[in-house]
């Protein structure tokens, strides 16, 4: 929520010109109403504040990337693809080292290609058929 992002900015400035919790509280609730954050997470803040030197703005997650989706692995993917059209998604799991989503929603969404032909015989067969 971007206004309690504000109210965080606005207890540090507090925090930093020395007021007590109790101060800092009621200038939010004078100021926001009913959507000031409540004294104890005040409180915790301004714990935190004089604890260590903190942003107000929320901290990156570490952590892999979001997302597989590049532009290298798009050109992957297709590549393999156009090098032979009756490849599996395994395959490309296996070549490119993604997921099956992955590369299933690359092959779906970004490059659109759909499967024309299906590798699977029809369910009603005669005889001579099933011989072969």
């Amino acid at each position: 929520m971007e206004f309690s992002r504000e109210q965080r900015a606005i207890i540090k400035l507090f925090c930093a010109k020395g007021e007590n919790c109790v101060n800092i509280y009621r200038e939010l609730v004078s100021v926001c109403g009913d959507s000031a954050l409540d004294y104890s997470n005040v409180n915790r803040w301004m714990a935190k504040f004089k604890k260590v030197r903190m942003p107000s703005t929320d901290l990156p997650y570490p952590g892999r990337p979001s997302s597989s989706r590049t532009d290298a692995n798009k050109e992957r993917v297709e590549n393999f693809i156009l090098s032979d059209r009756r490849v599996t998604a395994e395959d490309i799991c296996a070549h490119t080292g993604l997921t099956h989503g992955r590369v299933m929603r690359i092959i779906k969404e970004d490059l659109q290609m759909t499967k024309v032909s299906a590798r699977r015989l029809p369910k009603m067969l005669d005889d001579s058929k099933k011989e072969i």
